[in-house]
């Protein structure tokens, strides 16, 4: 039985209605299945198949191989870097700037006498390996500032770069599903932040900054002293 709907005025709400009720059958209409094929419609879904094998010529070929690739793929439209990684020569040039302080952009190095005047006040956070054993502490600290937007100076000891770049990086050697859903990976955790919005400078004369270079593969390229933002 269909129903209709009907307004209870004393506290207006909305109750059904048996006695007035209809029962309405749907119409081949409002069954049929629109088709992007023909831009038309039909009532069932082979005769939607059988459009589409129309269209795309052989009928039987079609329907034994499903739809045919398109001939260029996405990534062949792209530009040419997006298939590559930002080169050395490429690199260089990004420029090494704090930017608005509302971009709280951090700066990671290996030796406190790299960092530029622009991150003068920025408090220095060192992280040798003992940090990298029990990361708690700078986590914190470095989550607290990205949350209210301050930039920090990551100094880190030459043998950590390899631990904080590897995509291993864990820090538990218990599998993951005997650890309980309140543990936290406080190393990956400590990588992210790390990294995630930092100028790297710890190879002389070769900065690099994810962000960036993610845009350079892309097809962009890094602004000008002259032009605004970072990349063009």
């Amino acid at each position: 039985m269909g129903w209709q709907l009907c307004r209870e005025h004393l506290f207006d709400r909305v109750r059904p209605c048996p006695a007035t009720a209809l029962h309405v059958r749907p119409s081949e209409a409002d069954l049929a299945i629109a088709c992007v094929y023909c831009d038309g419609a039909h009532p069932t879904a082979g005769e939607v198949r059988a459009c589409w094998q129309r269209t795309q010529g052989d009928g039987e070929t079609a329907h034994a191989h499903g739809p045919s690739e398109p001939t260029t793929s996405p990534r062949q439209l792209a530009p040419t870097k997006a298939s590559g990684v930002a080169s050395s020569a490429d690199t260089a040039l990004i420029r090494v700037v704090r930017g608005p302080e509302s971009l709280s952009r951090n700066l990671v190095v290996c030796d406190v006498r790299d960092v530029p005047a622009d991150w003068s006040t920025a408090p220095r956070v060192f992280i040798d390996p003992a940090v990298i054993a029990d990361p708690g502490h700078v986590v914190a600290l470095a989550q607290a500032r990205a949350i209210t937007g301050e930039s920090i100076v990551f100094v880190l000891d030459p043998s950590t770069i390899a631990a904080l770049r590897s995509s291993a990086l864990i820090g538990e050697d218990r599998p993951l599903h005997l650890l309980g859903p309140r543990w936290t990976p406080l190393a990956e955790r400590l990588q992210h932040l790390v990294w995630a919005n930092s100028i790297d400078l710890c190879e002389p004369g070769k900065p690099r900054f994810a962000i960036v270079e993610s845009a350079m593969r892309c097809g962009a390229r890094p602004s000008t002293a002259e032009e605004p933002g970072d990349v063009i």
